[in-house]
Parts: C-alpha cells; sequence; structure tokens
C-alpha cells in the first residue's frame, strides 16, 4: 500500500473560488516575475488562469495521477488564505470541507480528507468540529505560516479533539512565500504541543524544508515524542519554482539526503517516516506534467529504488522500511490498515499544562 501524505485539492469555479483574489494576484505576479529577467510577461494576463489550471472539483486530476504512480490514496489537504492576505475567498471554509468530504465518499480508501482553515475565523472551531465529526474527515491541518505558532492557545481546542478521536494533527515546517510568514513554522513551537498533548499523532510536513537547522529541530522533536511523524516532500524535489531547486534536495545533492533519510531512519525510526508531495493537481498540474515534465510516477519510482540507491553511498534500506514510509506508517495513522504491533495497552492521559509566558522578576 502507498499513500501520498501531502496532497492539496482545490474545489472552486468561476465567481465562487477557492483561493482569494489577492492570493490569486500573488500567484500571477510570481508566475509573471519569478523567474530571470526580462520581465515582458503580464501578470494581470494570468489571472483568470492561476485557480482554473489547478481546480480539481470532482477528483479526477488527482486520481490519475495517483494512477500513473501506482500509489493507492492520498491525504487531502484544504486552503485557506483569506486573512493572511487581507481579503477572503468566496467559498467558505465549511463549503471546502464539505467538497473534501465528498471526493472522499465518491472515492473510498483512496481519499482520505483533512480539515482546515485558519483558526482565527469566527467559527473556526465549529467548522473543525464538525468537519471531523459530522463529515468524516480523518485529520487536522495547521498553517502556521498564515499568522501564528503551532503552540498558540487558540489551537489547543483543536488538538484536544483531535487527541480525543485518535486522528492525526499535520503541522507545516517549511519555507513560504510572499503570501505568508515562515518564522511561524520554526518547528521548534510545535514541542510545547507535544508537551500538552502527549498521545497526539502529530505529523510533521516538510521536516523544514529548505533549512538544514530545522531538519535538526524535526529530529529533535521526534526524539522528544514517540508520536511525531516525519513527512519528507520537497527534499527530494522540490516543484513549485525553479528558485526552489537551488536549495539541497535529492536531484542535485543525492547523497547527502540518502544521509538525511538515513538519519531520520536511525533517530526516528521508520515507522515514523512517512512519504508526501505536497502536490496539487488539475488541468494544468497532473500526472506526466509534474515535476517539470518528469511525471508524478518518477518520483514516487524514487521511493520505490531507495535500497538500491542508498546503497551507492553504502547505506542500507530495507523493503519494509520502504514498505512503512510508503504507505504502511500513513494508513495505520488514518486507521486505513490495523498493525496490532503498534496498539499500545496504555496511554499517558495526564496533559501537562505548561503555564504561559511570563516576564522575568526584576529586583
Amino acid at each position: 500500500m502507498i499513500i501520498d501524505a501531502h496532497m492539496h485539492v482545490l474545489l472552486g469555479e468561476p465567481g465562487h473560488e477557492n483561493l482569494p483574489e489577492r492570493y490569486r494576484k500573488i500567484l500571477a505576479m510570481l508566475w509573471a516575475y519569478g523567474g530571470k529577467p526580462p520581465y515582458n510577461r503580464d501578470p494581470n494576463s494570468f489571472l483568470d488562469r492561476v485557480e482554473p489550471r489547478m481546480t480539481d472539483r470532482d477528483g479526477k486530476y488527482t486520481i490519475a495521477t495517483l494512477d500513473q504512480g501506482g500509489v493507492d490514496g492520498a491525504v487531502l489537504i484544504p486552503s485557506d488564505y483569506g486573512l493572511a492576505v487581507g481579503e477572503d475567498q468566496p467559498m467558505t471554509v465549511d463549503e471546502i470541507h464539505q467538497g473534501i468530504a465528498s471526493l472522499q465518499s465518491a472515492y473510498p480508501n483512496r481519499f482520505f480528507g483533512f480539515a482546515g482553515g485558519d483558526a482565527r475565523r469566527v467559527n473556526a472551531y465549529a467548522d473543525f468540529e464538525r468537519a471531523v465529526t459530522e463529515y468524516g474527515l480523518k485529520g487536522y491541518k495547521v498553517m502556521p505560516h498564515l499568522g501564528y505558532y503551532p503552540s498558540d492557545r487558540m489551537l489547543y481546542p483543536y488538538y484536544e479533539k483531535c487527541q480525543e478521536l485518535g486522528i492525526p494533527v499535520a503541522i507545516c515546517t517549511n519555507m513560504e512565500w510572499t503570501t505568508c510568514r515562515t518564522r511561524f513554522n520554526e518547528p521548534l513551537h510545535i514541542g510545547d504541543v507535544l508537551v500538552d498533548f502527549p498521545d497526539l499523532n502529530v505529523i510533521i510536513f516538510h521536516v523544514g524544508f529548505p533549512i538544514p537547522s530545522w531538519f535538526e529541530q524535526c529530529l529533535m522533536l521526534s526524539v522528544a515524542s514517540m508520536n511525531v511523524y516525519l513527512q519528507f516532500d520537497a527534499w527530494i524535489f522540490p516543484s513549485f519554482t525553479p528558485q526552489q531547486q537551488g536549495f539541497l534536495h535529492a536531484m542535485n545533492s543525492e547523497p547527502m539526503i540518502i544521509n538525511m533519510l538515513d538519519r531520520a531512519r536511525k533517530i526516528t525510526g521508520a515507522h515514523r517516516i512517512v512519504f508526501g508531495t505536497d502536490n496539487n493537481c488539475g488541468p494544468s498540474m497532473h500526472t506526466d506534467k509534474l515535476y517539470d515534465g518528469r511525471g508524478y510516477k518518477w518520483i514516487v519510482d524514487w521511493w520505490r529504488t531507495l535500497p538500491e540507491r542508498a546503497a551507492k553511498y553504502d547505506v542500507e534500506f530495507t523493503q519494509d522500511e520502504v514498505d512503512l514510509m510508503l504507505g504502511k506508517n500513513m494508513a495505520r495513522l488514518l486507521g486505513a490498515i490495523d498493525m496490532p504491533e503498534y496498539n499500545r495497552a496504555h496511554k499517558f492521559n495526564t496533559p501537562v499544562r505548561t503555564p504561559g509566558p511570563r516576564p522575568m522578576p526584576f529586583g
């Protein structure tokens, strides 16, 4: 079983978009001016195409992509940038959740939807609770780069509910572009969450890409908590902008990335590493059109052939370890498969609520 633990889906349509217009304008600017000069393309000419080219309302492009890669299922992640860019999107978060739930129902055991949304919204918790209790979504995604740390107390009710339901929380720890604030993604801030919710399964998305010191923080967190999972994506190959491809990744520094995976395997364990791609599929972004024309299957095959690739650098990965990382670990977190050897007879059940920051005493 192979599960892509990190795929996005956009569900809007012209006049009722999933993304705010201001966010779409930013993407159009990146599209027009994100490369090298001459800057002779007009971003306004791209604006109407930004969202439709990566929208997949009925899931057909995502399913075709999974099929091409021989991937059994994918976690679908929602997007909500309205408050972050100061202009709301036409689709409500609840509508986005309903759309993801519909895809999950249409493709059982292939799509596993996560709830999301900016936690600062007035009805954010109600939308989240409805999504995971009534709509049957399988987890919760936190995007700190929207403007708050993952340890912010406003998120604690969400963590409490996820811990109660036994569903995972995924937290971003990557570099972001113009639209968002990268500093909130520093992995270290997940530490308080692990202390206060010791039975909560936390998936660290991106494992700090592209900052090596953040990767080290992620390893540290995986030692601090037995419920931390590390999800690699762009460290293998970043595909959003050409500039990202200048960072360290497996296509330009394969020995180093193999070493990072080896260290994660030794420190965290192969049983707590998950495969994901952070892809978004649509008419212009699917199957062979992904990864600069290499295709989605190409990145899946990189993982499939990890034992052979690693052997070139005197590193040994077993097929059993690859099977865990490619899908079994995520399937277990989602409740899609039962692996009795991972069942624990006891839980902590005694969360420690760390006190909030206090000023240092003087005198």
